[in-house]
Order: structure tokens, then C-alpha cells, then sequence
């Protein structure tokens, strides 16, 4: 990964969320005859009741995570834009902490 900048990895973890809320759902689309055969259409028990939650549940994350990472949030690209912009300064490699704003702060191990 040397090289890389944080907007590629961003763009790499957005596109692993989205495969992964694809590849959930459909696996759940696959499955749901059979889902709706052996359990829907019998007597409700714990065991299918936590068959249920545990799919239903799944779904919900994994559409919801991809959800947030999906969002235009006006925080989030303001802090890419500013990591981006301070990592391709010079001064990055010099002061990997920030620059020292006085003398006791500037130590060679990041507090």
C-alpha cells in the first residue's frame, strides 16, 4: 500500500462495503424460497424466531454501514481534503506529528 493516498483507500473501502451489501443481499434473494418454506410456513419456535433475527438483522447492518459510508458527509470530505492536502506538503516528512508549535512539543516520538 506505500503510495497510496487516503482517497484511494476510502474509494477501496466503499467499494468492499457496496460488494459486500451486494453479495448479502443476494445471497438472502437465493435463499428466501427455501426461507419462506421451512420456516414461514410452520409453527413459529425460538430457534426459527432466531434463524429470523439473525438474517433480518444482517441485512440491516450491512445495508446500513454501506448506507453511511455511501453518504455525502460534508465532514468527511473535509477532513480527505485536509489529510490530502497535509500529506502532500513537504512539511509532512519532515514533522510526520504536525508541525512543533514550540519547543517542549517538538519530540521525536508522537504523543
Amino acid at each position: 500500500m506505500d503510495g497510496w493516498t487516503l482517497a484511494e483507500d476510502v474509494h477501496i473501502t466503499t467499494s468492499a462495503f457496496v460488494a459486500m451489501t451486494c453479495w448479502v443481499w443476494y445471497d438472502y434473494l437465493l435463499t428466501l424460497p427455501d426461507e419462506i418454506q421451512f420456516v414461514w410456513r410452520r409453527r413459529l419456535t425460538l430457534p426459527r424466531a432466531l434463524f429470523a433475527l439473525s438474517r433480518i438483522s444482517g441485512l440491516v447492518l450491512t445495508t446500513t454501514m454501506t448506507a453511511v459510508t455511501l453518504s455525502p458527509l460534508t465532514e468527511k470530505s473535509q477532513m480527505l481534503d485536509a489529510v490530502s492536502a497535509e500529506r502532500s506538503s513537504p512539511s509532512h516528512f519532515l514533522y510526520p506529528c504536525g508541525r512543533p508549535t514550540s519547543v517542549e512539543s517538538c519530540s521525536p516520538i508522537c504523543a
